[in-house]
């Protein structure tokens, strides 16, 4: 990746991180903050509720828990 794409996508990503999951929710975010939480190694999202967040902002994919 180009290093100025890089810059871009850690500036980005710092703001992801500074909104939370969410803040990022109520954005309209959620799938870039789950994208950016698996890149970094801790989110652990599946990509099909990365894919349902993008396609529905604003409501939360995850399964609720039992």
């Amino acid at each position: 990746m180009h290093p100025a794409l890089s810059a871009l996508r850690g500036l980005k990503d710092k703001r992801l991180i500074a909104l939370g999951f969410n803040r990022a929710r109520e954005r309209g975010l959620l799938g870039s903050y789950m994208e950016m939480m698996n890149r970094g190694g801790s989110g652990g999202y599946r990509k099909e509720w990365i894919v349902a967040a993008k396609m529905k902002p604003g409501t939360d994919p995850l399964p609720k828990a039992r």
